[in-house]
């Protein structure tokens, strides 16, 4: 078993990324607590090119590996003893942030919902104006760069007024989520 690996597990950690990133919990265990579960020993730390890292920037490091399946090799000293344990492995797994969906425009024009259009507002989906890759869930933003807020999964617009609205959808594949794409669906007589 990895030293790391075995290390964050004591920790209740795992080495793993979400949304493209490495997570925040991680990060601070790996500037923070890492470092102080080494006192007294020294980790050398090398990526799969041989490149030392230092324990210290060893989060930020990890951060900037593209996406892929990457394993380091770890060693650790006791300083005072001299004793070095056996080399040992961690893999970590960055995900690709995928590319914002696709989008389309549309006018709709209320006469030709005038049949439907009753005392009980008529409304329009638009999910069929965003295509999303395979595997990928749509989330829908009313705001520009709202990507943090609460996301909906559908969303539809009323057809009993003339307006024009205006929404960003991004894409969610294995926890990583795109960036936003916007579409105008316009609604005129």
């Amino acid at each position: 078993t990895a030293v790391l690996s075995s290390m964050l597990a004591v920790e209740d950690k795992s080495v793993t990324s979400v949304e493209g990133i490495i997570d925040d919990d991680v990060k601070a265990y790996l500037k923070n607590d890492l470092n102080t579960l080494l006192k007294g020993l020294t980790a050398e730390i090398t990526d799969s090119n041989g490149k030392e890292i230092a324990v210290a920037d060893l989060a930020t490091e990890l951060e900037a590996i593209p996406a892929g399946e990457h394993t380091f090799k770890i060693t650790v000293t006791d300083e005072e003893t001299g004793c070095v344990s056996e080399e040992g492995e961690f893999t970590v797994e960055v995900k690709a942030i995928p590319d914002a969906p696709t989008t389309t425009d549309e006018d709709y024009a209320r006469a030709a919902y005038a049949d439907r259009l009753t005392d009980i507002d008529e409304t329009q989906s638009l999910e069929k104006l965003a295509t999303a890759a395979e595997g990928a869930t749509l989330h829908w933003y009313k705001e520009k760069g709202d990507i943090y807020g609460k996301p909906t999964t559908t969303i539809s617009i009323p057809l009993d007024e003339e307006k024009t609205y205006t929404y960003w959808v991004s894409q969610n594949i294995d926890g990583c989520e795109s960036d936003t794409a916007s579409l105008t669906a316009t609604v005129n007589d």
